[in-house]
């Protein structure tokens, strides 16, 4: 972002965006929304799964920890503006049996020029963080590793043009659901009609205003 961008205009437009996302029964739970009840630590529980060994963060039930019904994995939004990027495709040639490759991330950096909602979003996380180190012991981890059933999937085109990084999956790596990223651009037609169609991700620039909706996971290091 440079000079001439108007990071006050930006931050009024992306406050109006991240109201009317919450305000949208459809939209997903948004992050600022996740602890607005004083009894939100009885709705969400850590939920050991072994294939990769993590531990993912779950919604109980109506009934609260005790309801073991109608359980379904957390996914939260948060608006924000790009401020760094490393994004696909990419396009560095690494070989299987460097350690490099395993390290290779998708990432964005957001930023929110001191909205309320953004604000109140990273409050939340803070406090989801430490909620996760006092529910979960480092001892009851296990390690992580990708079993056989864990099944692969196929990189995209758009994030793996050359075949490096299919060409550097072997048997201690694997390309697996959790590591697929979906990329949507919304567009508003001219009756103010909005839709979510794919887009690849090398549209994403600095600057751009995005919704990120993510799952809480927690793996051993």
């Amino acid at each position: 972002m440079d000079a001439a961008y108007d990071t006050g205009r930006v931050g009024q437009v992306l406050e109006r965006l991240a109201q009317e996302r919450i305000d949208n029964p459809y939209a997903m739970l948004h992050l600022s929304e996740m602890m607005n009840e004083p009894n939100w630590a009885t709705k969400y529980e850590p939920l050991h799964c072994g294939v990769p060994a993590a531990w993912r963060l779950i919604q109980q039930g109506p009934g609260g920890i005790e309801d073991r019904s109608n359980k379904e994995e957390v996914v939260v939004a948060i608006q924000g503006i790009v401020a760094k990027k490393d994004l696909p495709p990419f396009e560095e040639k690494v070989s299987m049996n460097s350690t490099h490759a395993q390290f290779l991330r998708q990432s964005v950096t957001l930023v929110g020029f001191h909205t309320p909602t953004f604000a109140k979003a990273v409050t939340n996380a803070l406090e989801l963080h430490a909620f996760l180190g006092r529910s979960v012991s480092h001892n009851n981890l296990e390690q992580c590793s990708i079993a056989p059933s864990a099944q692969e999937y196929p990189f995209s085109p758009n994030v793996d043009l050359k075949g490096y990084l299919a060409a550097a999956v072997g048997r201690t790596l694997a390309h697996i659901e959790d590591n697929i990223v979906q990329y949507y651009e919304m567009t508003t037609n001219y009756a103010g009609d909005t839709k979510f169609t794919c887009a690849k991700p090398i549209k994403v620039q600095v600057g751009d205003i995005v919704e990120v909706q993510v799952s809480i996971i927690l793996v051993p290091l």
